[in-house]
């Protein structure tokens, strides 16, 4: 019986060990920030129908850990977001304000998910100038 305990005891104390050495060695890989432009704007001239831009994306890291992330549109009618490596692919489809949010897939070390917001203004731009009509022929 004596024999039979120890062997528990041992189990238990290698499986806590093990446990404390697996969490310390997560504790030194983490996500330390992330980080994207706060505002810009964009205009979409009259004779398109959407404009595509690119903002950077920087996630720091500590050890080896993903620096990838997610995006996602507050209004997918004004603008729909993609990422595309380090950076996110921005179409602007009509005039409005549209927050997007950039989210980190590896956490940092309080174990949460790091975001910023990047706050989108797009406007569409006038087909007059000085009262004619501009379109892609010229001005009439």
């Amino acid at each position: 019986m004596k024999k039979l305990l120890s062997v528990i005891l041992a189990a238990v104390v290698c499986v806590c060990v093990f446990a404390v050495n697996a969490q310390a060695k997560s504790a030194k890989k983490y996500v330390k920030s992330i980080a994207v432009k706060k505002k810009a704007s964009v205009t979409i001239p009259a004779s398109k129908k959407s404009v595509t831009k690119y903002y950077k994306v920087s996630v720091k890291v500590k050890g080896k850990v993903s620096k990838k992330f997610t995006a996602k549109s507050g209004k997918k009618s004004v603008a729909a977001v993609k990422v595309v490596g380090s950076k996110i692919k921005v179409t602007a489809k009509k005039s409005g304000k549209v927050k997007i949010k950039v989210t980190t897939k590896a956490k940092d070390k309080s174990g949460k998910k790091l975001s910023k917001t990047l706050t989108l203004t797009v406007k569409k731009s006038s087909p007059y100038l000085y009262g004619r009509e501009i379109d892609e022929g010229g001005i009439h």
